[in-house]
């Protein structure tokens, strides 16, 4: 290689210019993640075959494999990772064109978020109160998780990244740092009095295990240092293992539930409230268009029968 860009040649590969594009680019671990799950993905189909000898026809038939089994949006996101790949690719010159180009995106539709009701979010967090459950240990610590969702609308990456000097008690904020943001930015979010009172149990049984001087780099949901007798092993807590929570959780609920359910339900309750603030609840979430924040702004059936029910009667 000649600094990070490999010595020019015909049979370049999907590998190859994943491993330039990695070595050049500010990638987070998310993204380097997600572009490796689907870099693996068409592999798998396909080989690992030469840049030059992918054609439509491979991208046709992977579009038709993915949509029989996945979302329009999975599709796309697919799509956008390729054409930045391949965008790359005609830099280097290693290709005379993309052969996305005629390969479009797949209409996205327009389906309802998924949301967990508030009569299972009241089980599931009656389930984790409850000092005779031995599964889905440590029980609290799980608790204060899903509060925490729920209460901030963060996502699971957020969650994880999350560090006690991110936390304002004084002002009852909460920083989501750039380290886990989706879009590289970093925002303030309200710390509701009731999740704070909670975080504040679990900032004693910190300072109790590590002592009262100062931890603020520390992780907030550290599950290596609260797992009692767990099989969990010491470490933050990460992606893999809030994930696996939530499996467990689903299956012994029998109902889905998940940190992303959770951030839908916190911004659709918002939402659903007379006269959102749009633009406050866009700030909570953090999204940058807000378009994507007025999917949650949809009134339920209860706000439809009210309007229909206030028509003129026509006899």
């Amino acid at each position: 290689m000649n600094g990070s860009r490999l010595t020019p040649r015909t049979g370049h590969t999907l590998s190859d210019i994943w491993e330039v594009y990695r070595t050049e680019r500010l990638l987070n671990p998310s993204t380097v993640q997600s572009y490796e799950q689907i870099i693996r993905r068409f592999q798998k189909e396909f080989g690992d075959l030469p840049l030059r000898a992918i054609e439509r026809k491979h991208l046709f038939h992977w579009r038709s494999e993915v949509l029989d089994r996945a979302s329009p949006t999975t599709w796309n996101t697919y799509r956008r990772t390729f054409r930045a790949l391949w965008r790359y690719a005609l830099q280097l010159g290693w290709v005379t064109h993309d052969p996305l180009d005629r390969v479009g995106a797949a209409p996205p539709g327009d389906r309802r978020k998924k949301t967990v009701n508030q009569d299972l979010l009241k089980r599931v967090l009656a389930v984790l109160s409850d000092d005779e459950q031995p599964k889905l240990q440590p029980r609290w610590f799980w608790r204060l998780v899903i509060l925490t969702l729920y209460y901030t609308g963060m996502r699971r990456r957020q969650l994880v990244s999350l560090r006690w000097q991110d936390i304002d008690w004084e002002r009852g904020a909460i920083l989501l740092t750039m380290e886990g943001s989706k879009t590289r930015r970093e925002w303030e979010v309200p710390l509701a009095p009731e999740l704070a009172a909670e975080l504040r149990v679990l900032w004693q049984a910190t300072a109790e295990r590590v002592g009262h001087r100062r931890f603020g780099r520390r992780q907030v949901f550290d599950l290596g240092l609260h797992r009692g007798n767990t099989h969990y092993k010491p470490g933050e807590l990460t992606r893999e293992q809030v994930n696996g929570f939530f499996r467990r959780l689903s299956d012994y609920m029998d109902e889905p539930i998940s940190p992303h359910r959770l951030r839908h339900t916190c911004a659709t309750e918002i939402a659903r409230r007379p006269n959102p603030n749009v633009r406050a609840l866009q700030q909570l979430l953090g999204h940058t268009s807000l378009s994507m924040t007025m999917e949650y702004v949809q009134p339920d059936l209860d706000q439809m029968s009210d309007m229909v029910s206030r028509l003129p009667r026509p006899e």
